[in-house]
């Protein structure tokens, strides 16, 4: 369950799937500014290493956000985003911005809006709760473009073993966590 994103892994410490939780890492390579997006489930964040800004939107400026298109699986990535006719983006407009560092926490609910600067080298451990949702949007605010995030019992075959982590790749990541003091 362990996954390997553009810009960081998700490393799977407990998956609670009987009580409905999950307990992850998430480790950034890279520096990378998401999109504005919501999540399928509820989560806290603790900041364990690194940093990143924070920015909240207005949530109601997402409510004309159509709900994803029948052929929405096609459009599950940035490089296939669809471009929503009847959505106006420009809505969307943040509220709060603030910086998050080693130490910090916070807890965002699944109908948030949300999106991240992340540094480099940056690593979060993740509570997740259950999905509430099938489905959550994410909005390229400067081009316009819409895709959408499914959860893994809706991905097909050929994603889920796209994203998959190898074991190589899951023991560099726990010798490079190992290398800046965060596991034994």
């Amino acid at each position: 369950m362990c996954e390997s994103h553009r810009p960081f892994d998700k490393i799977v410490l407990y998956n609670g799937d009987e009580r409905n939780f999950r307990v992850r890492l998430h480790v950034w390579r890279a520096t990378e500014f998401e999109r504005a997006h919501q999540h399928r489930f509820s989560f806290t964040a603790h900041m364990l290493q690194g940093q990143y800004h924070h920015v909240l939107y207005d949530r109601a400026g997402a409510g004309n956000v159509p709900e994803p298109p029948k052929d929405a699986r096609k459009h599950m990535d940035p490089d296939h985003a669809d471009r929503v006719p009847d959505a106006d983006l420009t809505r969307i407009q943040p509220v709060l911005e603030y910086e998050m560092k080693a130490g910090d926490s916070y807890t965002l609910h699944h109908d948030a809006l949300h999106a991240t600067l992340v540094s480099a080298q940056t690593v979060s451990l993740i509570l997740r709760g259950p999905a509430e949702k099938d489905v959550a949007f994410v909005a390229n605010l400067d081009e316009g473009g819409v895709y959408w995030r499914f959860g893994r019992r809706d991905e097909g075959e050929e994603r889920i073993r796209a994203k998959r982590l190898t074991r190589e790749a899951l023991d560099g990541v726990i010798a490079d966590l190992r290398s800046r003091g965060i596991t034994a």
